[in-house]
């Protein structure tokens, strides 16, 4: 079942409202383990009317039943295996044929990024434990199918909704979703030399205020664009407009819509610019 945001008053005109991928506990579904419901009003409250989600459960959508055994992760914190905690049944396999099958899916839904609930075993985007065969601690990593989604999908921005509570992060977070999206849309539907350089010639001040070093090296890969294969010119490009994205700056007390608002305008001129090249 896909739950939509409400529109309103204010809702943003289409191609501006972000398709988010979001974990359904956080949006008051009783999925859980234990059945509890897990809204989180703080998080649905800054978003707001500005998105429409897609609501992920992967322990419920892989056949699980609500209430369940709690899970953890177990061994390796580099390849952890997904069990329960009170008899040690190994769910790994179940979990990971379900994860390929969803991202196939996924990949046609065009979303913008993801929201996901923090330390969980499937969906923690880092920092879950994982413990080693006597149940003690034995490092940490991210949930199976948050970190299936940061292989399948590196551009899409991943937040949960501890980090996002944290203004700073959020701006960051509704920057990325708006510059990476057109970053993606500017190499549809086959990306050339021309159209990375056009790109970054257009967003170089954008990045400038994230990362000046990563900036001298994106410079470097654009100045001499045929010295690449164009997969390896774009794949090292992408790698090092994440990397730079990523570094939160400024935005310190900003409320969610004047992000949204900044945004937008952002995106919209952009959009402008690119009808005017063509």
């Amino acid at each position: 079942m896909m739950v939509r945001a409400t529109t309103g008053k204010n809702a943003h005109e289409p191609g501006l409202k972000p398709r988010l991928g979001i974990s359904t506990c956080l949006l008051g579904e009783n999925v859980r383990y234990d059945g509890a419901e897990k809204r989180d009003p703080v998080l649905l409250g800054a978003f707001g009317d500005h998105v429409e989600w897609v609501p992920i459960c992967p322990e419920v959508e892989c056949g699980m039943t609500v209430p369940r055994d709690p899970m953890h992760l177990a061994d390796d914190p580099g390849s952890p295996r997904l069990v329960t905690t009170a008899t040690g049944e190994d769910q790994t396999e179940r979990m990971q044929t379900w994860i390929r099958s969803r991202l196939d899916e996924l990949a046609r839904e065009d979303l913008w990024g993801f929201v996901l609930k923090s330390r969980s075993p499937s969906c923690g985007r880092r920092d879950v434990p994982v413990l080693d065969s006597t149940g003690a601690p034995a490092g940490e990593a991210a949930g199976l199918f948050a970190a299936a989604i940061a292989r399948r999908f590196p551009l899409l921005p991943v937040g949960d909704e501890r980090s996002l509570r944290d203004d700073s992060m959020w701006s960051n977070f509704i920057e990325r979703l708006f510059f990476l999206k057109r970053y993606r849309d500017s190499m549809r539907p086959k990306g050339s030399r021309g159209s990375l350089i056009a790109f970054h010639a257009a967003h170089e001040l954008q990045i400038t205020a994230h990362d000046q070093d990563v900036l001298r090296e994106m410079e470097e890969l654009v100045a001499r664009p045929n010295e690449l294969p164009l997969d390896e010119l774009s794949s090292r490009y992408e790698e090092l407009l994440t990397t730079a994205m990523e570094l939160v700056v400024g935005a310190a007390g900003q409320g969610a819509d004047a992000a949204w608002h900044r945004e937008t305008a952002r995106h919209k001129e952009a959009a402008g610019h690119r009808e005017e090249v063509v």
